[in-house]
């Protein structure tokens, strides 16, 4: 690869990005510095994260966020990934697929109360895309409104774009929970499952003691899937953002701004509910166990109010179908599994494991409530 275009930025580049970002259009910068952002990259096709800030030559402070995107195949776990699983996975992480969220006119119409980061240029070229993005000074706070709030504008979001509309105007691709089922779930996940190492591990053993059923529940999944995912396929799609997580929904104090559009696209109404519960218990999230069936009572309801809100057609069940499926697949059956986060201290990866079991938990007695 060439030389990184972010770490080799010149003032001389920087200077129109920041005179758009300001609005000043003879602006001149006497000082930057660049920084790595502080969030978890676990995304294939994310390079790195990056702060550049700065001041002008009149003392005036500047701040800009560069995402750095590669193909997935230049991601250190590529090498781990079986041949015969390339081509899919590239498809499924197409690192075009965030540039094209913010140039397809999305931003120009997501309701009141939402926004997406604004972006200030973009350079590209055959291996890597730098998205030069708005430093949003997040406030959020992540309590029970938050929550509410969050899952209503998913809601809205959705009912103002269904497929339809993606197709026609937006030109977003449909996503399917049966592809990461075919690929990840079918041959890494469910066969570390049924293997007995898994669950003798002490760690895991420990966090599972007072669950002696997690695993032949989420063995009675993995049978149910066929038909829980051919469900999802027949149900009503509409734009969802794919990754709602808590980590990616900023408060700017007047808009939600929902940031990181790597999985912006066409999907079962009532998937991003999913991501937004999850969020606060995966990766190196310190959640509060106690919020969990509370922000899960919640959301659901905010969320139709949501699509209610835009006059789209509100079917409950759909929407509580999609979530705790997406839930239960991408949270449940990977719940044990802790090797994203493998540099965590022991400590805080045994309390990690106990909320992501619990979380796993509730989604599989919830979706077994849902169907009986």
């Amino acid at each position: 690869m060439d030389a990184d275009p972010v770490t080799a930025t010149t003032a001389e580049q920087l200077t129109p990005i920041v005179r758009r970002a300001l609005d000043r259009p003879d602006a001149d910068i006497d000082r930057w510095e660049l920084a790595p952002a502080d969030h978890c990259v676990d995304n294939m096709t994310t390079e790195r994260l990056d702060r550049v800030r700065g001041t002008l030559d009149d003392g005036t402070p500047w701040s800009l966020f560069a995402k750095t995107l590669q193909p997935a195949s230049a991601a250190p776990h590529w090498r781990l990934i079986p041949d015969f699983a390339h081509a899919e996975l590239l498809r499924e992480l197409d690192w075009r697929d965030e540039p094209r969220a913010y140039g397809c006119g999305l931003a120009a119409d997501v309701p009141d109360g939402l926004r997406m980061p604004r972006l200030w240029h973009l350079d590209e070229d055959d291996d890597r895309i730098v998205l030069w993005l708005e430093d949003v000074d997040d406030r959020a706070v992540w309590d029970l409104p938050t929550y509410r709030r969050a899952a209503e504008g998913l809601g809205r979001l959705a009912g103002r774009w269904p497929q339809r509309r993606v197709d026609a105007e937006l030109g977003l691709r449909r996503r399917r929970l049966a592809e990461y089922v075919d690929g990840k779930v079918v041959h890494a996940v469910l066969p570390w499952l049924a293997d007995d190492a898994t669950w003798s591990d002490p760690m895991v053993a420990a966090a599972t003691a007072s669950d002696p059923d997690l695993r032949s529940d989420l063995a009675r999944l993995a049978d149910d899937l066929p038909d829980l995912l051919g469900r999802l396929d027949e149900s009503d799609h509409a734009l969802g953002h794919g990754d709602a997580t808590p980590a990616n929904i900023l408060d700017d104090g007047t808009d939600l701004v929902l940031v990181d559009w790597s999985y912006g696209s066409s999907m079962a109404v009532g998937t991003d509910l999913a991501q937004l519960v999850a969020g606060a218990y995966d990766g190196r999230a310190e959640g509060d166990v106690g919020l969990m069936t509370p922000v899960h009572d919640i959301v659901v309801d905010a969320y139709c109010a949501g699509l209610a809100a835009e006059g789209a057609p509100v079917a409950p069940g759909d929407v509580v179908l999609a979530y705790l499926v997406t839930l239960a697949v991408r949270s449940g059956l990977t719940a044990v599994d802790l090797s994203h986060v493998a540099d965590l201290p022991e400590e805080r990866r045994a309390a990690l494991l106990h909320q992501r079991v619990a979380l796993a938990r509730l989604a599989l007695d919830r979706l077994a409530a849902v169907r009986l």
